[in-house]
């Protein structure tokens, strides 16, 4: 490549940035998801029939009381 030369499109070395910060926000929010729910099934399976339900709804209960008290 001849350093002289004008760049052509896309040689210049800057990249034109497209993405947005929503963008961004939900991948990363459906990476997160996504590991969590391959994770599900496993710990209902390690858990069992009756203690996995139960543990779900456990952490969903945790989980709201958690929201309700970070909203006060």
């Amino acid at each position: 490549m001849n350093k002289n030369a004008a760049p052509e499109d896309g040689e210049s070395g800057e990249h034109e940035r497209k993405g947005t910060v929503w963008a961004a926000t939900a991948h990363i929010v459906t990476a997160v998801i996504g590991s969590g729910v391959l994770a599900l099934a496993w710990s209902v399976a390690q858990l069992g029939w009756v203690a996995g339900p139960l543990a779900l709804a456990g952490e969903g209960t945790g989980t709201d009381l958690d929201r309700v008290d970070m909203s006060r």
